[in-house]
């Protein structure tokens, strides 16, 4: 029974430990589209939270130093590995609105593990169901595990 006992806990640890490593700083990039304004990076921040939500913030950087930052929400289905990313509301930007439509989206990423990193591939695809919208992008991010499991040991030792 003891050992039963300990096990159960080891496995919820572990699962714990999983959704724990995906919070924080996730970089990757965008198919590009010549409708719009292509980042050459963007940074995902995000925590999750009750182990199935997830909230943050998503930076896209741009050439010319122009920026756009979104308030994002989400939720994960641990079952098919599936985050489901909702752009929520635009934070900050300094891009001409007058040349670039801001666009808010949905993104469904697969997570998968590939060696010693977390990787997110997916599809961003605009809300607005109008005639004239934003195009489909694919969408990937990549966090590598030896990093997350050093902050959060810097965390816990703050």
């Amino acid at each position: 029974m003891y050992v039963l006992f300990n096990l159960i806990i080891l496995i919820l640890f572990c699962y714990n430990t999983y959704s724990q490593s995906l919070n924080g700083e996730w970089k990757g990039r965008c198919e590009h589209s010549i409708f719009m304004l292509n980042p050459v990076e963007i940074i995902l921040e995000i925590e999750v939270n009750n182990d199935s939500i997830i909230s943050g913030v998503i930076h896209s950087y741009y050439k010319k130093d122009k920026f756009d930052h979104t308030k994002i929400s989400g939720i994960i289905n641990w079952r098919d590995s599936i985050l489901k990313i909702i752009d929520v509301s635009e934070i900050s930007h300094n891009i001409n609105n007058k040349l670039y439509e801001s666009c808010l989206g949905t993104m469904n990423l697969k997570l998968s593990k590939i060696g010693n990193s977390y990787h997110l591939f997916g599809k961003w695809k605009d809300n607005d169901r109008g005639f004239i919208h934003c195009p489909t992008l694919k969408t990937w991010f990549e966090k590598t595990i030896l990093d997350s499991y050093f902050q959060s040991l810097k965390v816990s030792n703050s």
